[in-house]
């Protein structure tokens, strides 16, 4: 990319959402806006071993 420095990060986009699906390696979410996409837990959250839980209507 052109006019881009090497150093410089993307910029973060926060939304909101509601478990959808639990997987081992992966969870569902549906977005506020409707869109499905594929998240995961990394960081301190992954190393304590704490449990997600889905969506209960």
């Amino acid at each position: 990319m052109e006019g881009v420095s090497p150093g410089m990060k993307e910029q973060k986009r926060i939304y909101e959402g509601l478990i959808t699906e639990s997987l081992p390696n992966g969870i569902w979410v549906c977005l506020d806006n409707g869109d499905p996409i594929l998240g995961y837990v990394s960081g301190r959250i992954r190393h304590s071993f704490i449990h997600i839980l889905g969506h209960i209507e």
